[in-house]
């Protein structure tokens, strides 16, 4: 993509003197699916009743899967970050603040935390790792609980907009990547 953007700027924008793009016939890659990967009641059971030698992975984990957080928001939290309704996140990847509802759960949470979490990002990644190998859990990341607490958004009944001002993506079918609803759920709905 990059080569192809560059001969193109050479050639129109800087005249160089070829007329053709020799990459313009060259296939571009296919995105990678969106992972569909969500939690069954078995795996939640054992996640959540897991005893980490670090107690701040249970609320990690927790929090992960009541605001849809990443990773690396949840732990860089302070409290000056929590307000009386929110969580306000001022660092978030695409560079635009967000306020994440304080539900009554995820009160329990930050009042059962000392913040900031005394767990590197690193550590998470590894006690997540060892969690998931003892259990026998395939293809499990810890970002799978991003999609499933967004997915969990819309089957609670919240808009696009609203899910969106969560999530705090920009764009709808970044969006809808994340979300994965479950089929039984839909048939109860319909039903």
């Amino acid at each position: 993509m990059l080569l192809h953007h560059i001969y193109n700027t050479a050639i129109k924008q800087w005249c160089y003197p070829i007329t053709h793009n020799p990459l313009s016939n060259i296939q571009k890659p296919k995105c990678n699916p969106p992972r569909e990967r969500r939690l069954n009641d078995n795996e939640l059971n054992y996640i959540l009743n897991h005893k980490f030698k670090n107690n701040n992975m249970e609320h990690v984990i927790e929090l992960a899967l009541e605001t849809g957080m990443r990773r690396g928001e949840i732990l860089s939290i302070t409290k000056d970050d929590v307000k009386d309704n929110h969580i306000y996140l001022a660092d978030t990847k695409n560079g635009s603040p967000r306020k994440i509802p304080l539900t009554n759960k995820v009160k329990q949470i930050i009042d059962k935390s000392v913040l900031p979490y005394s767990i590197s990002s690193n550590a998470v990644r590894l006690s997540w790792y060892r969690m998931i190998k003892r259990a026998g859990i395939v293809d499990l990341h810890f970002h799978d609980l991003r999609h499933e607490a967004i997915s969990r958004f819309f089957e609670k009944g919240l808009s696009i907009p609203e899910v969106s001002l969560i999530s705090g993506h920009k764009d709808v079918r970044q969006l809808m990547r994340y979300t994965h609803l479950k089929i039984n759920n839909l048939i109860d709905k319909l039903n």
